[in-house]
């Protein structure tokens, strides 16, 4: 199986309640009639339908989202049971390939699952000790279309048309999308689906992703990097309008939008032009935000609920994996720019003043590259004491060297130059911070240095990230990876922003992609590719992470271990058919779809999953190709022209307030002793029309994410006071007459109110969430 599978663990019931609603003093009969609604929607039991794709995940990675189900199943079981089970009864997930009683480490019952040959490749099924049922679907590449997109199609229709379909209350169903390596807590989906109980408008909830993996510079940069837009970028857009992107690694989706049968065709609208690749394949989360968003669908926000995903650990999968996001990021958003008067219509989230935000970030994102460029020239120039022409020659040297080898050389050798420039602009990071640090502290040389505009704005910039990681107290940690993410800031806002327009026409996701080998199982004597596998390994070709983790993500759990070795060899293939597993003596337990569903799933197939078949598939190819390389030319002329003139403006404006005579009629005589003066760099000397719009344009952009951060986070300190109830009790006290003086108003003053307790409203009558529930809001959930 080359392609992405997907488990789907389904749980029946889902005890969610909704801590909070807004209501209005204005229109009081509508807000107390729509808390009715909302009432009446909380004491429903909602069912959440989890769905994850994966792709060469390795055995780390499927052991976290496999261990977050199992706390799921748990959790769900204890709410229906109202007690805890037998802890004898449980079973843990203690390997990838074996399940253990939870009691010792002996190993104990193990499940095997139900094996089913299907119209689009296997079917593993378990059902979990919480009675939750859990499916793993296996596509072959040749039945079925490949990618994620198409995986997601497959599930969608599948549950919505086939597994819900007449089974289930469609209003308070939900999908929990996820990535193949999440480790999350059932805390996590009952916030979200709180969110969506309480907001009835709401499409689409995600939450706050932290980024794991080995410690590493690449992994701290990402730590620091996400505290940013969840911090800053998230809220800002919640509370100015709308989120543009639920992220597809953990988002609850509203079951009835996925009828909506004019999304729905448009997403699986297959890519036939060059921009429908970069928009829809390489970012196919944020391609169905953007068609729910042009639909008039609210994308929320929660800051409460929180999940784990391993991020890149190398430097070439961090690249290729932001190439893909950058692409599809820009794609996007200019499809909603392009579209704004129709979106401002139909969607009431959006105004034209959330469009211009949007607007102004596109635009500040694009001249990143050139801002950067610019900022390395000046302090070059003003560290090692060149001539500004000199620098300006040099960074200019680098940077088209860089280009020429994006364009001509292949991908390794494109990643491996931008490692060694990110590290020699990691070198210059690091002196120019010293010589900043010199000079802001006021002397360098002997020679007193004033402040300047760039110093204003990086402290105001320092002071926002600040005062963001206090207002997340449990998240502060994050600002120790500062200083990575400002070694590595040149590399990320600058080359990766040119690796990614130059290599556009490549729509590969690039991660975790291996043809090392590849060997077919041949149902006649499935022992030859097996001997054939062991031959290369005994001659030193070790197996990759890739054929591990299909070996790992295939393997039927239970199985005794005589039949493991003979599973692992197997497996080990990229291309393993189920059809050849289902012929083993020693499996029994090989089952038939119903014919109904056989019957559903071909139509499906036939409809939209089909393997693209041409036959001039060839000539397509090529017009494609052709396509994608013009749309990268001019995309990479733009960009390269958009970010030239910037620097030219920004350099010219620099030199011509350098040079400019100090004697001029128009300055009063301190302003001529001030600009002649060749000691001194003030602002006046330093800042130019250009440069002092552009840190005006950035500088508003992030007072509003930090006045909005602001609003969200006491918005959260709201919900969380308002989900409290503060208890009163009238206790009896003695006290001397001339303690309390007369009772001239006719008061007992034995009679005093006493604040007793301050506990957690009880808003379930199910006393088992509030003993097991380890999701319940605390006084730390706001933060």
């Amino acid at each position: 199986m080359k392609d992405p599978a997907f488990i789907a663990a389904m749980s029946n019931e889902f005890f969610g309640d909704t801590k909070w609603y807004s209501s209005s003093s204005l229109f009081i009969d509508q807000s107390m009639l729509q808390h009715d609604k909302v009432k009446e929607s909380t004491n429903r039991v909602a069912s959440v339908f989890a769905v994850a794709t994966m792709w060469h995940e390795n055995s780390d990675e499927m052991l976290s989202i496999l261990e977050s189900i199992f706390r799921m199943d748990k959790d769900q079981s204890l709410r229906r049971s109202d007690r805890y089970h037998n802890t004898n009864k449980w079973i843990q997930l203690m390997d990838c390939k074996l399940l253990a009683n939870t009691n010792d480490n002996q190993p104990g019952p193990r499940q095997v699952p139900s094996i089913f040959v299907t119209p689009y490749g296997g079917r593993l099924e378990w059902t979990l000790p919480g009675s939750t049922k859990m499916t793993v679907h296996l596509k072959d590449k040749n039945k079925i279309r490949n990618k994620k997109r198409w995986s997601q199609v497959m599930y969608i229709d599948y549950l919505m048309r086939y597994e819900i379909g007449n089974h289930f209350d469609l209003e308070n169903t939900y999908l929990l999308t996820l990535d193949g390596d999440m480790d999350f807590r059932p805390k996590a989906v009952h916030i979200l689906v709180d969110m969506m109980k309480s907001q009835p408008d709401v499409a689409i909830a995600c939450n706050r992703s932290h980024p794991t993996g080995s410690p590493g510079p690449m992994v701290w940069y990402q730590m620091f990097e996400y505290a940013m837009g969840f911090w800053l970028l998230k809220p800002g857009e919640y509370v100015l309008g709308n989120i543009l992107c639920g992220a597809g690694c953990f988002s609850l989706i509203r079951a009835t939008i996925l009828l909506d049968d004019e999304i729905m065709t448009k997403f699986a609208d297959p890519s036939k032009k060059a921009q429908h690749f970069i928009q829809r394949d390489q970012g196919e989360d944020r391609w169905l935000c953007t068609l729910l968003i042009k639909r008039g669908y609210k994308l929320a926000y929660s800051a409460s609920s929180y999940a784990y995903t391993r991020c890149p650990e190398t430097f070439d999968e961090f690249y290729n994996q932001r190439r893909r996001w950058t692409l599809s990021i820009i794609s996007n958003t200019l499809d909603l720019l392009w579209n704004s008067r129709q979106t401002v219509k139909f969607n009431p989230n959006f105004s034209w003043i959330y469009i211009i935000f949007q607007a102004l970030l596109l635009v500040m994102g694009l001249l990143c590259p050139g801002s950067i460029f610019i900022v390395l020239v000046n302090t070059s120039a003003h560290t090692f004491f060149l001539d500004k022409w000199i620098s300006l020659a040099v960074h200019s040297t680098l940077i088209f060297c860089f280009v020429i080898i994006c364009f001509v050389a292949p991908s390794r050798i494109q990643l491996r130059v931008a490692k060694y420039l990110s590290a020699f602009y990691g070198l210059i990071v690091v002196a120019v911070t010293i010589y900043w640090m010199i000079s802001l502290a006021g002397y360098d040389n002997g020679i007193e240095m004033s402040f300047t505009l760039n110093n204003a704005f990086f402290l105001f910039l320092v002071g926002c990230v600040f005062l963001a990681g206090c207002l997340h107290p449990r998240e502060i940690h994050c600002l120790l990876a500062g200083p990575v993410y400002l070694l590595l800031t040149p590399s990320m806002s600058m080359l990766l922003g040119l690796y990614s327009v130059i290599n556009m026409n490549v729509v590969s996701w690039g991660t975790r992609d291996s043809n090392s080998f590849e060997t077919i199982i041949d149902i006649e004597n499935p022992n030859k590719d097996m001997k054939l596998i062991d031959n290369r390994q005994q001659s030193g070709k070790i197996l990759t992470n890739s054929q591990q983790d299909i070996f790992v993500s295939n393997f039927p759990l239970g199985n005794e271990a005589s039949v493991q070795k003979t599973y692992s060899s197997q497996m080990a293939s990229s291309n393993w058919n189920l059809e050849a597993e289902s012929l083993l003596s020693e499996q029994r337990n090989v089952k038939h779809l119903p014919e109904e569903e056989c019957t559903f799933w071909k139509d499906l197939i036939q409809s939209k999953l089909f393997p693209f078949v041409d036959e001039n598939q060839q000539e397509e190819k090529d017009r494609i190709s052709t396509d994608l390389i013009k749309l990268r030319n001019f995309s990479f002329a733009v960009f390269f022209l958009l970010n030239s003139l910037y620097v030219a403006t920004m350099f010219g404006f620099q030199m011509k307030s350098e040079n400019a005579p100090a004697e001029s009629s128009h300055f009063s005589e301190s302003t001529k002793q001030l600009t002649s003066s060749s000691s001194k760099r003030d602002w006046l000397s330093e800042t130019n029309p250009a440069q002092l719009t552009v840190v005006l344009i950035a500088g508003s952009l992030l007072f509003i994410q930090f006045a909005a951060l602001l609003s969200f986070r006491l918005n959260n300190l709201i919900r969380l006071l308002s989900s409290k109830r503060l208890l009163f009790s009238f206790k009896k006290t003695q006290h001397s007459h001339a303690q309390f003086g007369s009772n001239a108003a006719g008061n007992d003053p034995n009679n005093q109110v006493v604040l007793l307790s301050y506990r957690p409203t009880v808003h379930n009558e199910d006393s088992t969430r509030n003993r097991h529930d380890s999701c319940q809001m605390n006084t730390n959930s706001w933060i």
